[in-house]
C-alpha cells in the first residue's frame, strides 16, 4: 500500500483541475514503477495505491518479495525528480508512505453478478494497509514487516519497532531501509 501524505490538505487548497492533473501524473509514475517490478495494481483508492506481487502469477516467494521491496524503494527515490517536475506548474511537494507485508491471500473475482472485480483479500492485505498507516506515526516513508524482510532475504534494513496493529492478535515487528530520509512532518 502507498498513500500520499497530506492529500486532504492538498485537496482543500488546490483547484480540482490541478488536483486531478497532479494525481494523474503521480498515478502514471507509480504505475510504471509497479509494472517494471512485475507488480499488479489491484486498485487506486483516491490517493492510495494497492499493488500486489506474485498475483496472478508468482516468480517464487523470494523473488516476489524482492520485487515488492525494490518497487517501494524506487517509488521513494523517484519522488524528488517528480517533485521538481511538479514544481514547474504546482506549488506543492508530494511525500508518500509505503507499507509492505507478505503472506497468503485470497486472489480472485468477487462481487455482485453485475459488478465483479478481481482483488486480493485476507489478513496479509489488512496488515500491509495497517503498516502503511504507521509510516506517519513512526516518522518513516517505508515500513516493511519482518516476514517480508525474511522472505526477500533483504539486507540494509533496521528494526524500527514491534507494534500492535489493529485487527491482529500478535504485534508485528517492522523494519525500514537504512539510509532513507525520514518522513516529513506534514
Amino acid at each position: 500500500f502507498s498513500d500520499i501524505r497530506g492529500f486532504t490538505t492538498l485537496s482543500e487548497h488546490l483547484p480540482p483541475e490541478d488536483l486531478a492533473r497532479m494525481l494523474t501524473e503521480y498515478r502514471e509514475l507509480v504505475t510504471e514503477i509497479i509494472f517494471k517490478h512485475g507488480g499488479m495494481i489491484d486498485k487506486f483508492i483516491g490517493d492510495a495505491v494497492m499493488a500486489v506481487f506474485g498475483v496472478p502469477e508468482s516468480k517464487g516467494p523470494q523473488e516476489d518479495a524482492k520485487a515488492a521491496v525494490a518497487c517501494g524503494k524506487e517509488m521513494l527515490t523517484t519522488l524528488p525528480d517528480f517533485n521538481k517536475e511538479l514544481a514547474k506548474w504546482l506549488p506543492a511537494k508530494l511525500d508518500i508512505g509505503i507499507g509492505l507485508h507478505c503472506g497468503e491471500v485470497f486472489a480472485g473475482t468477487i462481487g455482485a453478478e453485475n459488478r465483479l472485480e478481481y482483488t486480493v483479500l485476507g489478513d496479509t492485505v489488512n496488515t500491509a494497509s495497517r503498516l502503511e498507516s504507521l509510516c506517519k506515526r513512526l516518522g518513516r516513508r517505508l515500513i516493511v514487516s519482518k516476514e517480508l524482510v525474511d522472505q526477500a532475504g533483504a539486507t540494509g534494513f533496521e528494526s524500527v519497532a514491534r507494534v500492535q496493529v489493529r485487527g491482529r492478535s500478535q504485534p508485528v515487528q517492522v523494519f525500514t531501509p537504512v539510509g532513507f530520509p525520514l518522513a516529513s512532518s506534514s
